[in-house]
């Protein structure tokens, strides 16, 4: 019989003899692992060619799963591998799988036979290039699955434990903290199972493991907690076969110094920008994000740091001559620079040396830089007059891991030419280097400076960069770029300043194509940002240079595909997981990447644990973040840790509000007043953007977005424009269930979200019907929300002439025709073949076909309407179901909308909050059932009468699941 296995990898055996043929390749085995994945489901052919072949057109690609299924029917010798004609499902007669009997022995009951079948990662280094979709299908199964083997395994260590079967239990533990070395809870219990066995000794090299491991991976310390554990463990010797009394556990924590309580891996790094947060309010998106269960990336169980031999830490230089002062700094820049990239070698990043560094120049600071960046080889040295006007630089060599000198060179030059002398200085470094390992010829400069004054004052722009001395390193970089307008990385610099301050998007979205259009000849990990920041440039760019929803799809994925990359290749840079953590917050949801909130916070944590000064803002999502999770004793910490940057940054009145509302828990104090009164439109609206998600019972947001009302603050944040200040106000009602008053204070502005409202019967059918045939007839791009009332309501009618239209359009397009846009058509909204087809999944839901509507949505690719959230949410619901809540609850774990997408409403999130409450519920996964509940239940306390059956059937869950409603 054949065998499919894909723990620990992915290959077909017959019998356990392997197997050559179509099977041994990628495509056909990625088909065979999507259809194991789903099971007696299985997956339409449609589903299957956007997984697989999602460039080829339908033709083209029906034409390439019908071969593949031929290839593998043919080598397998299997002509009945595949049953289904619409929707494929493999044969369980004519193959197994290791990912089946995982999940049946789960169903079962029976953990111990789904460990053995759990052999490693879901689909362990297997990988096809060109198929985002699948990619991410991976992605989700693969923690998925290592979810349900800890669960399974931690189920055999509490029964071993339960039963006295000490060593049994220190197996299971041990295997536990072998897949999730990083969880403290884990660790204690398997130093508890040693210590009832008598091996206190293995309890307390365990904790040594545990502690090298967290300092190694975060920079984080062990909870007190357990350090009183540890503690206990040395002062007594338990008696044998006895277990260790337990104190109470504590949260793991994974930011160096948290409060003991309430921070559970949330760390987030700064906003990409005041203008962007601004930005969204204007654009009518005040709520933020939500926050789920955070935390760092893991790598490989191990006991011990081990240093790269291929990364170099180059230290800031010792300078004593003031005149020399710049090359302090500066020829760590330079060197860094020229160093990376040449041969195997990486640099480490010059921010992330700055903020670790804590001597001179000498043997024993440059040993501890090495160990704390976990690079092998460091550089330092010192630069002197050597009489006259030139000056000698010296560097050395040392070999971090063994504390030995590799080599020390010396070079000299005119004073004013030290950037010559860095040259040289790289090309003996490499040199010496070189003996040992294999180094390409560097280049000349892999700078891209073209003279030396462009090159000074860059490296004093980087100086103030790092110390968020914004309005500096501005006039630095500026007088750079017009000392040498081709100098990208100074380009891109200004780039990233524009974007963090007040002003038009067009300006910073033109520095980053500026600097891309001079990407040349530069270090690799220059490059890649430089890169990166022009593909984040053509998502945000002006509206008229928007591309279509497919194209930005496209742009995400290659986004992100670059900075996982770049976080692969430089791992202790915080800057490019701080980079990676902002695209997948501003880009990730919808474009190219549906990135979770795990994700998010994955890369934010990675950079706070590798760097928790790389700027300021550092805790500003953070923050945010916390208080959407309800987790109000982190947000406070997190904003104490901003506030002790000190009363210059840049939004330290915002904070300090956001600190003093978390203490008092109710809209108004005097301290808190007085803090608002003296507010500009753009603190209030960042201090907005912060609170917005907090489902607080004061509804601190809702005054907010009142203020940003005032004249005062119309005349000079909005432009005067009242409307958009109503229209914000709007939007922060009707998130908090004030339906009615939402509608009159936007008034025609909220035109968008009456199809939600009227499904809630706040709009009455008559009105809603009259405005949504009225888009109808005007062609007019907001009917495509009125396809689910439309479809509630049975109408085919109006869903056959929507269906009509959008077939037009799209016909009239491919002709090359004129009219080829939708009225008040957006093209990075969704694509003109997304309407049609969406209208098609409506009208067989309309007609009672579930079947056909669920396949349908299913084959949609997201890559058409990157943010389309409605039809996702009724997808969501019509899996569930049909018995498929594993796929439910993976496409409601994805967060809801985009700030400006046509499909956001202020109901979107609470309700799909509600329904991922629902599924993870049915399938057990009880905290994200009591998120999703405790979130609605406390957001819409005080909603209007038609959403109060929602609150009361999330109390109700709560209750049921065994936690107090708020």
């Amino acid at each position: 019989m054949l065998e499919l296995r894909t723990f620990g990898g992915l290959s077909i055996t017959d019998d356990g003899a392997a197997i050559s043929g179509a099977a041994t390749q990628r495509k056909t085995l990625a088909l065979v692992a999507l259809l194991a994945g789903t099971g007696k489901s299985g997956l339409s052919r449609d589903k299957l060619i956007a997984y697989l072949w999602p460039e080829s057109d339908t033709e083209h690609g029906h034409a390439l799963l019908k071969q593949a299924c031929y290839a593998l029917r043919r080598d397998l010798g299997a002509p009945e591998l595949f049953l289904g004609a619409k929707d494929l499902r493999l044969n369980p007669d004519v193959i197994a799988s290791d990912l089946w009997r995982f999940e049946d022995a789960l169903r079962r009951g029976d953990a111990e036979t789904a460990v053995r079948a759990y052999a490693g990662p879901f689909l362990d280094g297997f990988f096809i290039s060109g198929a985002p979709e699948f990619e991410r299908w991976v992605d989700a199964e693969r923690a998925r699955l290592k979810q349900c083997a800890c669960q399974a395994i931690e189920t055999l260590a509490t029964a071993a434990v339960a039963r006295g079967d000490h060593q049994a239990s220190v197996a299971w533990w041990r295997r536990l903290a072998a897949l999730d070395p990083l969880n403290e809870r884990t660790a204690r219990a398997l130093m508890e199972a040693l210590a009832a066995t008598g091996d206190r000794a293995g309890a307390l090299q365990h904790a040594r493991i545990h502690e090298a491991l967290l300092r190694q991976e975060l920079d984080a310390a062990p909870d007190r907690a357990f350090a009183e554990f540890v503690r206990q463990l040395q002062d007594a010797a338990p008696v044998p076969g006895q277990p260790v009394p337990a104190a109470n556990p504590a949260p793991v924590r994974v930011v160096p110094d948290a409060p003991a309580r309430g921070v559970t891996g949330t760390g987030v790094v700064a906003a990409r920008s005041s203008q962007r947060v601004s930005h969204v309010v204007r654009g009518l998106a005040a709520a933020a994000l939500a926050a789920a269960v955070g935390g760092v990336l893991y790598r490989h169980f191990q006991t011990a740091a081990v240093l790269d031999p291929n990364l170099v830490a180059v230290a800031p230089f010792d300078v004593l001559d003031p005149k020399l002062e710049l090359w302090h700094e500066g020829l760590m820049d330079v060197l860094s620079r020229n160093l990376d990239g040449a041969g195997p070698l990486r640099t480490v990043s010059p921010t992330a040396v700055v903020r670790r560094w804590r001597g001179r120049a000498d043997r024993a600071s440059a040993e501890e830089l090495g160990r704390g960046t976990g690079a092998r080889l460091t550089v330092f040295g010192n630069v002197l007059g050597a009489g006259g006007d030139t000056v000698r630089v010296s560097a050395t060599i040392l070999d971090a891991a063994s504390g030995n000198l590799v080599a020390e060179v010396e070079r000299r030059d005119l004073s004013g030419r030290v950037d010559r002398l860095a040259d040289s200085l790289t090309v003996a470094i490499l040199r010496e280097i070189g003996q040992t390992q294999p180094i390409a010829a560097v280049q000349r400069s892999s700078f891209g400076a073209t003279n030396l004054v462009a090159l000074r004052e860059f490296l004093q722009g980087e100086h103030f960069f790092r110390r968020f001395a914004m309005d500096s390193a501005l006039a630095h970089y500026r007088r750079a770029s017009a000392s040498d307008s081709t100098f990208a990385p100074a380009l891109r610099r200004i780039s990233n300043v524009l974007s963090w301050q007040p002003g038009p998007d067009t300006l910073w979205v033109s520095y980053a194509f500026r600097a891309a259009a001079h990407n040349h000849s530069l270090a690799p990990r220059e490059s890649l940002l430089i890169t990166i920041d022009s593909l984040d440039a053509a998502i945000y760019g002006a509206d008229w240079v928007k591309p279509s929803g497919t194209v930005v799809w496209n742009i995400g994925r290659r986004m992100h595909r670059m900075l996982a990359e770049a976080v692969r290749r430089y791992p202790e840079d915080p800057e490019l997981w701080y980079e990676l953590g902002e695209a997948r917050y501003h880009v990730g949801f919808g474009a190219g990447a549906s990135a979770t909130l795990h994700q998010i916070r994955e890369a934010f944590d990675h950079a706070i644990a590798v760097d928790s000064g790389f700027a300021p803002p550092l805790f500003f999502h953070t923050i945010e973040c916390a208080l959407r999770a309800q987790d109000v004793a982190a947000a406070r910490w997190y904003a104490r840790a901003y506030l002790a940057h000190g009363r210059d940054v840049d939004f330290f009145p915002v904070v300090t509000y956001v600190d003093h509302q978390l203490a008092v828990d109710r809209p108004a104090s005097p301290q808190g007043d007085s803090l608002l009164a003296a507010m500009s439109g753009e603190q209030l609206s960042n201090t907005l953007f912060l609170l917005a998600g907090w489902p607080d019972t004061a509804e601190v947001a809702v005054l907010l977005a009142r203020r940003l009302t005032q004249p005062r603050v119309v005349a000079s944040f909005w432009g005067g424009d009242s409307s958009a200040a109503a229209i914000g106000l709007a939007f922060m009602l009707g998130y908090r269930g004030h339906l009615r008053e939402a509608l009159r204070v936007g008034g025609r502005g909220t035109s968008v979200w009456l199809p939600e409202f009227a499904l809630l019967a706040v709009v009455p059918p008559d009105s809603a019907g009259s405005e949504f045939a009225r888009w109808l007839r005007d062609g007019d791009a907001l009917a495509l929300q009125a396809l689910p009332w439309w479809s509630a309501r049975k109408d085919t009618l109006s869903l056959l002439a929507f269906l009509g239209k959008a077939a037009a359009i799209e016909r009239r397009a491919a002709r090359g025709g004129k009219a080829d846009f939708w009225r008040r058509y957006k093209p990075w909204s969704f694509d003109r073949r997304f309407a049609a087809a969406a209208a098609q999944g409506y009208v067989a839901l309309a007609r009672g076909d579930t079947g056909e509507a669920v396949n349908r949505f299913v084959a949609l690719p997201d890559s058409l309407c990157p943010f389309c959230d409605d039809q996702r949410f009724i997808t969501a619901q019509l899996l569930e179901a049909r018995g498929r809540e594993r796929e439910a609850a993976a496409m409601l774990d994805r967060e809801v909308g985009h700030w400006g997408s046509p499909s956001r409403s202020p109901l979107s999130e609470p309700f799909w909050a509600l329904e991922r409450g629902r599924v993870n519920e049915r399938l057990g996964n009880r905290a994200k059932a009591l998120a999703g509940y405790s979130f609605v239940a406390a957001l819409w306390v005080h909603a209007d009468p038609e959403l109060l059956p929602y609150v009361a059937e999330a109390r109700a869950a709560l209750q049921r699941l065994g936690a107090e409603p708020r």
